[in-house]
């Protein structure tokens, strides 16, 4: 809605969508010309736009129910603004790394809309269990979403700049994606799980030395988590008039959608979904 404010256009500064080219400066420069104007509306031409950490601003901020690891790093960072609409056009943000992708602070009459945050390699791992016995478990991984590698007997995850140990444990129904009761944190392979030993057999098929104190079942789907809360997907804090609408935030390693000291916030179609 250009009636509404005066429109600035991403590519206009840089961003190339579709490309996996690093957006970052272009839209940081993209929105030092916003702040010279009345109600700007920063617009992304549909498309694809890559975030990678590199030139990303680097800030200090203690989040609730989030590891304390700072500096966190900035992907697309609001600070200082009296008005402000980004406008993703249906665009989808790719962010790699560690990185916190979107963050309003300081800030009034801020209004994010019409796009879908996710990651290239995501910051967390899922595996079918393919066998349960009583000496060991066989997993199925898709080594090219989850890449992986195993070092010392242990199951370790990489990424762009990371490598991250599996930690945690949650079993889901194969079926209905549900829960299953009881398997949070120690519950999912009983104490001690930590004590597996691993080994490839083939590619993405992985066995699990041990005799687990609780085995889950073949067919469900467990969620390896491996890697800190270490950021929020959507990061609000001293700011008020806050609006997301029509966004759909498909990963981040923490909480989804975060606020402190903030007033007025409006979600309308903000669904945190894998």
């Amino acid at each position: 809605e250009s009636s509404s404010g005066t429109e600035v256009r991403a590519t206009d500064f840089g961003a190339k969508p579709d490309s996996r080219r690093n957006a970052i400066t272009a839209v940081q420069r993209a929105l030092e010309a916003c702040r010279k104007l009345d109600h700007p509306v920063l617009v992304f031409p549909r498309g694809r736009y890559d975030f990678w950490p590199q030139g990303s601003v680097e800030k200090n901020y203690f989040e609730s129910n989030t590891t304390a690891s700072n500096p966190k790093r900035l992907g697309i960072f609001i600070e200082n603004f009296a008005a402000l609409t980004i406008d993703g056009g249906g665009s989808t943000f790719v962010f790699h790394d560690r990185m916190q992708p979107f963050t309003v602070d300081h800030s009034a009459d801020v209004t994010i809309r019409n796009c879908s945050f996710d990651w290239d390699i995501p910051l967390t791992a899922e595996a079918v269990v393919d066998a349960a016995t009583e000496d060991y478990l066989d997993l199925r991984i898709d080594d090219r979403q989850f890449p992986f590698v195993i070092e010392d007997g242990k199951l370790v995850f990489v990424g762009e700049g990371w490598k991250s140990v599996w930690g945690d444990t949650m079993e889901f129904d194969g079926k209905t994606l549900r829960v299953v009761p009881g398997t949070g944190d120690e519950g999912c392979l009983g104490q001690d799980w930590r004590a597996y030993r691993a080994e490839e057999l083939e590619k993405g098929f992985v066995r699990l030395h041990r005799r687990f104190g609780r085995r889950p079942a073949p067919g469900n789907v467990l969620v390896l988590r491996h890697s800190e809360r270490d950021h929020a997907g959507l990061f609000i804090v001293d700011s008020k008039n806050t609006t997301v609408e029509n966004l759909d935030l498909f990963h981040c390693a923490g909480l989804g959608l975060l606020a402190q000291y903030s007033e007025n916030i409006t979600l309308r179609h903000f669904n945190a979904v894998p």
